[in-house]
């Protein structure tokens, strides 16, 4: 939902999350929309350019996603987003757009992040990720899932939260669920362990 203002507002409060626990998550985008399952085409609820905008910034996670294990991956389409934001959701979905904040994130729109986002390689991107929020029923944006339980949803005003929806709310959250999550990777590996 590039062009939500929901999406922008949570977006802005997850960039200051990612401040403090980035190294900790693994943050992904997923998008709501109406998909078409004769043609497989996608509506967007705030339109065309919405969609086009979507397709962008998926795009832009899938090639510029770094998985060498240094610095956070998510880094730099991250922040090609929060360009996108902060240039105003009026002005998502268009080319220049895109190549600015490339730019800006030390990018280059054209090659195969351009080349994705024109073709359907981008368009079965956006399919893909309108069918994933649709099979976790997520329905609303902005909502946020940590460790596969949603925990907030922005909807005009937050709803839903019932560990609260500040950047330290959200902060804690990510905290209690990296801790969850490496103790029972503790205790596979010692279970792994006895057994040799």
């Amino acid at each position: 939902m590039s062009r939500c203002p929901d999406a922008e507002l949570c977006e802005s409060v997850f960039d200051r999350v990612l401040d403090k626990v980035g190294p900790l998550v693994d943050i992904k985008l997923l998008y709501i929309g109406e998909l078409d399952t004769k043609d497989g085409k996608v509506t967007c609820k705030h339109g065309p350019s919405e969609c086009t905008g979507n397709i962008q910034q998926l795009c832009a996670e899938k090639h510029w996603k770094v998985v060498n294990g240094s610095g956070n991956p998510w880094a730099t389409w991250w922040n090609f987003v929060q360009c996108q934001n902060y240039n105003g959701l009026s002005r998502i979905g268009t080319d220049r757009l895109a190549q600015t904040c490339a730019s800006v994130v030390g990018k280059r729109w054209s090659g195969n992040v351009e080349h994705c986002a024109i073709s359907s390689e981008g368009r079965q991107l956006l399919r893909d990720s309108v069918q994933v929020t649709k099979t976790l029923q997520l329905v609303k944006s902005c909502s946020i899932v940590i460790d596969g339980k949603l925990v907030c949803v922005r909807d005009g005003r937050w709803i839903d939260c019932d560990e609260g929806h500040e950047v330290g709310d959200f902060v804690n959250l990510v905290n209690k669920a990296w801790k969850r999550l490496n103790e029972r990777e503790e205790s596979s590996d010692s279970a792994l362990e006895d057994r040799f």
